[in-house]
C-alpha cells in the first residue's frame, strides 16, 4: 500500500508503463485502484498510450466515473467499466480493461469462451460477451460474474 497519494500516482503510472512493456496493454487499455482511504473513489490515467503515462496523468473518479476535478485532459471513455466493477465489487481493488488479441475473435463472434481444461476453471462456466458497454449492460455483467 503506497504511503501518499502520490506516490500511489506513482506506483499506478509505473504499472502502465510495465504491463505495456510486456505487451499485456496495447494503446487502448487501462488500468485502475480504488481509493485505498474511499472505497467510493478510485483512480485511472487520462486518455493516453499506456507507455506514455506519468503520475500527473492520473485521475480520481467517483463511482459514477465522475471526475472529483474537471480535467483539461480528455479522460477515457470507457471509465464508466471501472467505476461500475468498483460499484459493484467492493472486494476489488484494481481492475485492468484491455483488448488481448487472444480474446477478441470471442469478442466479435458472439460465440461464449469456455474452459476446456482445470486452468480454466478460474473463469467460471463461460465468459459473457457484450455486445455495448452502457454503465447499466457493465454493471448487470459484472455483477452476474459475482
Amino acid at each position: 500500500m503506497p504511503d501518499t497519494l502520490s506516490d500511489l500516482r506513482r506506483n499506478l503510472a509505473e504499472a502502465y508503463r510495465i504491463v505495456a512493456n510486456e505487451g499485456i496493454l496495447d494503446a487502448f487499455g487501462h488500468i485502475s485502484v480504488r481509493h485505498p482511504g474511499n472505497p467510493n473513489r478510485y483512480f485511472l490515467s487520462r486518455s493516453r498510450a499506456p507507455s506514455l503515462v506519468q503520475a500527473d496523468d492520473i485521475l480520481e473518479y467517483d463511482l459514477d466515473s465522475n471526475p472529483l476535478v474537471p480535467p483539461t485532459v480528455r479522460p477515457y471513455s470507457e471509465r464508466v467499466i471501472h467505476g461500475e466493477i468498483f460499484k459493484a465489487r467492493p472486494d476489488v481493488n484494481a481492475v485492468c480493461h484491455h483488448h488481448a488479441p487472444s480474446i477478441m475473435p470471442f469478442a466479435i463472434s458472439g460465440v461464449p469462451l469456455l474452459p476446456v481444461f482445470h486452468l480454466g476453471a478460474a473463469m467460471g462456466r463461460s465468459a459473457p460477451v457484450v455486445r455495448a458497454c452502457s454503465p447499466q449492460v457493465c454493471c448487470a455483467v459484472h455483477r452476474s460474474r459475482g
